[in-house]
């Protein structure tokens, strides 16, 4: 029985510590591949004079979208440039959100501005997610609705 408990111990410790390497991992590639997507995106944007999402982030559906943010939001989705970025933050999401990596590592590293990055493309996201039977970027949502209540509470 103790060869039994040590056993399972040693198991949870490797899991964990898989789970925390596979964090860094995509900590990393947020850092390394997702930031310089969303440069040029950004840049794209300042180059046409349109501003990042500035209003209230709701439900993640163009009805939550005001008639004034619902305009730029077209005109934003227009841009070619938000897609690679926003597919590679979806990535790197699922993988905090879904158990691949540990989520409390990533929040204390990317939660920050991983949460302000979701809310300045807020507008995107609800544009994007218009399909009711497969809505994208889900990864991204429930990430944002687990570590919005605590980046508030922090």
């Amino acid at each position: 029985l103790q060869q039994i408990r040590l056993m399972k111990r040693d198991m949870g410790m490797r899991s964990r510590r898989a789970a925390r390497e596979k964090a860094i991992e995509y900590i990393s590639r947020y850092f390394a591949q997702y930031v310089p997507l969303d440069a040029r995106f950004t840049d794209e944007a300042d180059g046409k004079k349109l501003l990042d999402y500035n209003g209230p982030v709701g439900d993640f559906t163009r009805s939550s979208l005001t008639a004034k943010h619902n305009q730029r939001a077209i005109t934003r989705f227009g841009l070619d440039s938000w897609l690679p970025a926003l597919n590679e933050l979806h990535t790197i999401a699922a993988a905090f959100a879904y158990g691949v990596a540990d989520e409390e590592l990533g929040f204390q590293a990317i939660g920050r501005t991983f949460c302000a990055t979701v809310a300045s493309k807020y507008d995107i996201l609800c544009i994007a997610r218009q399909d009711r039977v497969c809505q994208y970027y889900q990864g991204i949502v429930d990430l944002f609705r687990l570590w919005t209540p605590r980046l508030s509470k922090s």
